[in-house]
Parts: structure tokens; sequence; C-alpha cells
């Protein structure tokens, strides 16, 4: 049985890492055991609490990012419509730009941002910092941090640690479908005497 409950920042790190936050999406429905999120199967009520941002961007590239804003709020009635608009701002992005127009690094802060605008239970990212600079690396990592619900779980899926080990706080390997290791992170390096990374190197 799989059961998120209040837990705060857990890596998933594994080549088929997206089984989990899939399950945990609702999108798949386990052949066997129980996945449960604050005592609930995924379904219609889970997925009002649950902020799924997959890899891809599924979206009119020619729409503004208006638009972006208007699904949100119709969607969402946990979205925060204010909030969002600031980090906009902070962005350097208007409400009128298109978002044929935004570089890479810009629509993968601004999905993380109007993520993290909705005051959620969980927030399945699907490698949400791959192939980003070093800037953007920063800005997303921050987003997500300071902008979580004190009372929610974060789960952060990844083929490498690296990039997100420094805010992670518990981690889980994941190999042949099943959890090979969940622990605490600090208490895996200290255990081991290398980083989560490292340890992710020897053991998948």
């Amino acid at each position: 049985m799989i059961n998120f409950a209040v837990v705060p920042l857990v890596l998933l790190a594994a080549f088929r890492r997206s089984l989990i936050r899939k399950l945990a999406a609702g999108l798949l429905t386990p052949d066997g055991g129980n996945v449960l999120i604050d005592g609930n199967v995924p379904g219609v009520e889970t997925k009002r609490a649950t902020v799924y941002l997959p890899t891809a961007f599924n979206g009119e590239d020619h729409a503004p990012v208006r638009d972006m804003l208007r699904f949100y709020r119709d969607f969402h009635d946990d979205f925060d419509a204010e909030k969002a608009l600031a980090a906009l701002d902070e962005l350097g992005i208007a409400p009128k730009d298109k978002i044929a127009d935004l570089s890479k690094g810009s629509l993968k802060k601004l999905r993380v941002a109007l993520a993290m605008s909705r005051r959620a239970k969980l927030y399945l990212f699907d490698d949400p910092v791959g192939g980003v600079d070093t800037p953007t690396l920063s800005y997303i990592l921050n987003a997500i941090t300071s902008a979580r619900p004190q009372d929610s779980a974060v789960i952060i899926s990844s083929r490498s640690p690296f990039d997100v080990e420094r805010i992670i706080e518990d981690t889980a390997f994941i190999s042949g479908g099943r959890i090979t290791l969940f622990e605490d992170a600090e208490k895996l390096r200290l255990e081991r005497g290398k980083s989560v990374n490292a340890v992710f190197a020897e053991e998948i």
C-alpha cells in the first residue's frame, strides 16, 4: 500500500518513475495493492486536491498566457490568481504574451509558478528542471519550496537526483516497478557517506 499523507518533499528516482506518479494522479489503476492519498483512493475528491504537472506542455502554443490563467481559475477552486499574477510580474511575463514566444526556460518557470499558485494537498512534478539553465533551476526549486503549503506533499520524479538533491527531504528509488529504497535524505547521506545522487548511481 502506498499512502500519500502529509509528507515532505520526496524525490522519486527511477527509470520508470512515472508509474507511481500516474497512480497517485488517478491516471492508472494498480493491478494489486492500494494507493491512498490522505487515506482516500485516487478519484474525483483527490484530484481536486492534487496538482499533476507532466513534462510536456499540452496547451495551445498560439494562445496568450492569460488563457492559462483562465484555465486554472475556471477549473481549480484553490487557484490564487493574485499569487499567479505576482509570479508573472516577477518573471517579466505579461498576460498578453503568446505562449509560443516564451523560451523553454520561461515556459517551465511559468508552468511551475501556476501550479504552485494552487493550494493543493499533493503536488506531482515530472522532471521539472530537466534541461534548464542554472537561473531557471534556481527559480523553479525556490518556487516549489517557498510556495508549497505546510500541510502538503511534493513529489518530484527525476532520472537523476543531482539537480534537486538540495531541496529534497525524503527519497525513494524505484527499480523493476518496485520501491527498493525509501529513506530520509539526510539520514541516507550520513549512513552511506555520500550524496543521494551517488547512492542512486550505485543502487539503480
